[in-house]
């Protein structure tokens, strides 16, 4: 047997239910009290990672490096560069790639490696009239962006120095977001 209510109907105490149908988009972040203790396995983490060379005039280290365990299942977000000072011309660069290593395997998570050159870091966001601080954003690939629980990640970082003032102080931040 059912019945039906219309209009508003308000309880002053508490309303018991065997089942409950909630329509989507009922319950937002406001909805939700602020002391409700919300259990951890019920939440999504958003990671930033850093990555970064220290500042030493004219130097950038070329190397590979892990930088993250994954403990959940995720998605990388976004992977953006920037250093101190720019390459000052286009033939002296840093290549940067960032790879998920999934049971030994390795992948990109770019659609290609991000390219730190001074047209770039110029045409990235902020950064001074020299490029310096420029940020430059990689392309996402959406078919390798996915992580499972103890996939790795890595970053490969090489630089080509053609005899021009190459990056230093290089910084990489990937963003991920990861179910707890």
């Amino acid at each position: 047997m059912s019945s039906e209510i219309h209009g508003n109907t308000h309880y002053r105490d508490r309303l018991s239910c065997g089942s409950l149908g909630i329509p989507a988009g009922t319950v937002n972040n406001a909805a939700v009290a602020a002391g409700a203790a919300i259990a951890a396995a019920k939440l999504q983490h958003r990671h930033v990672i850093p990555y970064t060379q220290a500042t030493v005039a004219d130097t950038i280290t070329d190397e590979s490096r892990v930088l993250y365990i994954c403990k959940g299942i995720g998605l990388v977000e976004s992977v953006e560069v920037t250093s101190e000072v720019a390459p000052d011309g286009d033939t002296d660069f840093v290549t940067i790639d960032v790879n998920k290593v999934r049971a030994g395997v390795s992948a990109s998570v770019l659609t290609g490696d991000i390219i730190y050159n001074n047209t770039n870091a110029l045409a990235g966001t902020g950064g001074d009239v020299n490029g310096n601080y420029g940020i430059v954003t990689g392309t996402i690939d959406g078919a390798e962006d996915d992580l499972l629980d103890n996939d790795i990640i890595e970053i490969d970082i090489t630089h080509t120095d053609n005899g021009g003032t190459n990056a230093s102080g290089i910084c990489v931040t990937i963003v991920i977001t990861e179910a707890a």
